[in-house]
């Protein structure tokens, strides 16, 4: 809270994946707003869920209400009574903030309790999680097809190989938003395939050549790129 130049606002911060530690709120109060932080209702190493869990096959409800929705609402209830104590008044805007787990804990907010904030900045929210997770075991599922070695699951590919073929995709796709610049407006519009570019997929290279990709790992980065698919090869 700060002590001096506050500017009548109130901030909440989202947290990150399953949260779990409260932090110090340094950027809203270095800008002068009442910053504020939830642990969501438990404290447990940062990438860890087994707090939603009793025991295998048990769940923790009250805990995964608590991480869901009902901690972020408290935060926003419990937070302005704290403004109106310290300072004698009420904030006159109250807003949130936050990204990927902090999105997904706003769009919640705007869906549940949509009074408890004048405006939600929701950034990249983490939600259909079903999806979304699958989506991030996607790339480890193509390696471990694509580079299998008769009946040896495929090993992931070497980080110089992604970027070789990440610094490919970006300089045959760069131009085409009118702009050079190292960057692709849209992926979704690049046509660029590795399993056709000759220049660095040869069938002679190495997995430990990080120069090169062989047929099997252009092929592997293809479905990476492409996302991920059901076992009829929809998405």
């Amino acid at each position: 809270m700060p002590t001096s130049a506050w500017n009548g606002r109130f901030r909440s911060e989202g947290g990150g994946v399953y949260a779990g530690s409260v932090g110090v709120a340094a950027d809203s109060v270095r800008q002068g707003f009442v910053g504020v932080q939830t642990d969501t209702g438990h404290s447990s190493f940062f990438l860890s869920g087994a707090f939603g869990m009793l025991s295998p096959g048990i769940p923790n409800t009250p805990l995964q209400t608590d991480f869901a929705y009902r901690s972020e609402h408290l935060m926003a209830v419990i937070g302005k009574q704290l403004v109106k104590a310290f300072y004698s008044q009420d904030p006159v805007r109250s807003y949130w903030y936050g990204c990927s787990t902090g999105g997904r804990q706003g769009l919640m907010m705007a869906q549940r309790y949509p009074d408890d904030y004048d405006a939600i900045l929701a950034g990249a929210p983490a939600i259909h999680w079903d999806r979304f997770q699958a989506a991030q075991i996607w790339p480890q599922v193509a390696m471990r097809q694509e580079l299998a070695v008769g009946a040896v699951p495929g090993a992931p590919m070497l980080s110089a190989k992604l970027n070789l073929a990440t610094a490919r995709a970006i300089a045959s796709c760069d131009a085409a938003d009118g702009v050079t610049d190292g960057l692709i407006r849209d992926p979704r519009t690049c046509t660029y395939d590795p399993t056709k570019d000759t220049t660095i997929t040869t069938s002679t290279c190495a997995s430990t050549d990080g120069t090169c990709l062989s047929a099997a790992e252009a092929t592997a980065l293809k479905k990476i790129w492409g996302g991920a698919r059901n076992t009829l090869g929809t998405l």
